[in-house]
């Protein structure tokens, strides 16, 4: 954007909305869940989507916890 600036090699990161969701879940406090909801309800999070990444990508490491 601006030639010759000390960020031109700035590389910024941001979760997706599942992201999000999935990482909150790990804390299950009230606001994360108030956090979901208000996702869910904006159309954020497609409820499918969200499970079928749970069940790949979280859960396993849940029940090795055990």
């Amino acid at each position: 954007m601006y030639p010759d600036s000390p960020w031109n090699n700035l590389r910024l990161f941001a979760l997706d909305p599942v992201d999000v969701a999935l990482a909150k879940l790990e804390r299950n406090s009230d606001r994360d869940r108030e956090d979901l909801l208000g996702l869910a309800r904006g159309g954020y999070i497609d409820a499918n989507v969200l499970k079928a990444r749970y069940f790949e990508e979280v859960r396993p490491y849940l029940l090795s916890k055990i």
